[in-house]
């Protein structure tokens, strides 16, 4: 989800989609992601576009912030605006991971080596922001708030100077880039010119030890390239 028009940056009306559109075309994208998959287990980590809605309440109506239906207690049910009420995520399966605090702190763990967050470090130049965010963390960590991709090593010691490398990673974005209209006549992205980003996707193998072996998968010219294979 977007929510470009309770963003702090300037609308433009032109390309900009409204709060109730970009809850349903979320909505429709996760019920497509489950009925392709049954079987798989959903996780969703918000972010910073995510965060809109809630700010956008504690802002302007922080009287209506953590808002429940009558007659559920506070320790039970969602609040009617928060996103996973909103997104009808418990009727499709999706288990939305709450963060203790902002979005930020979101994380799922992979194993006890591999990490997901949504990220919050932006550098300019594929896999600055990845090295930066391992420095913060210190453990391995797959990211996508810059919707770049990259894949980044770095090799710390311990005490004993045993090695241990460790990876952080920029899965990419899954939105056009190439500034072609939709049938509305909106062109995306609306509020980048020409942006470095890399469209696309990543995939974890996580092996019983908790080592794991990360791989990216990249569209190009609308060809999508992955594990030696090419899907056209």
């Amino acid at each position: 989800v977007d929510f470009a028009d309770i963003s702090r940056h300037p609308l433009d009306p032109e390309n900009v989609a409204e709060v109730q559109e970009c809850l349903q075309v979320g909505y429709d994208i996760l019920r497509g992601y489950v009925h392709a998959s049954p079987n798989t287990e959903w996780d969703y980590i918000p972010g910073n576009h995510d965060e809109r809605i809630r700010q956008y309440l504690l802002k302007s109506a922080p009287s209506l912030y953590g808002l429940r239906r009558a007659d559920t207690p506070k320790e039970f049910g969602e609040p009617v605006h928060g996103l996973p009420h909103l997104l009808r995520l418990d009727e499709l399966g999706v288990n939305f991971v709450e963060p203790e605090g902002t979005y930020e702190n979101a994380q799922v763990e992979l194993s006890q080596k591999l990490a997901v967050r949504h990220g919050w470090i932006v550098r300019q130049g594929s896999g600055v922001s990845a090295l930066k965010t391992l420095e913060r963390t210190g453990y391995s960590i797959i990211t996508g708030h810059t919707h770049r991709q990259s894949i980044v090593h770095h090799t710390i010691y311990e005490i004993d100077r045993t090695p241990r490398v460790l990876l952080a990673a920029e899965a990419g974005c899954m939105c056009r880039i190439d500034s072609q209209a939709d049938e509305e006549g909106r062109r995306f992205p609306a509020y980048d010119v020409l942006a470095d980003w890399q469209p696309g996707f990543c995939t974890a193998t996580i092996y019983p030890d908790g080592k794991f072996k990360v791989d990216l998968a990249t569209y190009v010219n609308g060809v999508l390239l992955w594990q030696g294979q090419r899907y056209e």
